[in-house]
């Protein structure tokens, strides 16, 4: 689909949020298999369960929006977990599997904060 005007990008950031939301939560999902710490998988089910409320927060902007929505997935955020894999298989120990695992976590945080950001500027913008 042509991106030809603000609305249009806007949607599209909201179908890229909504891509890298879902592929998050299937990345919480690994990482809790292979968190070892008590508190680490604590903050990952924790995160695990607002990813899943910022999954129906979009699912309600897309109905807000008319409910139709386009199809773009996100690069980013699989780049980043394919990252995160390469370290976990070069990391030893349980201890080091773990601090990784924040690592990768927080990564991840950071590029979903600097997205809704965009998307939060272009909703400014359209006066949402």
């Amino acid at each position: 689909m042509q991106v030809d005007s603000l609305e249009t990008l806007y949607t599209a950031c909201i179908a890229k949020l909504m891509n890298a939301e879902q592929q998050g939560l299937q990345a919480y999902d690994a990482m809790l298999q292979k968190a070892r710490h008590p508190k680490l998988r604590q903050v990952l089910e924790r995160h695990r369960a607002e990813t899943e409320q910022q999954i129906q927060r979009l699912d309600q902007i897309i109905q807000r929006s008319g409910g139709a929505t386009m199809q773009v997935e996100d690069e980013i955020m699989p780049a980043i977990l394919r990252e995160n894999q390469k370290m976990q298989a070069m990391i030893g120990s349980d201890e080091l599997s773990d601090v990784s695992l924040i690592a990768g976590a927080q990564i991840g945080e950071h590029y979903e904060i600097a997205a809704y950001g965009t998307a939060a500027a272009h909703a400014k913008l359209l006066g949402r």
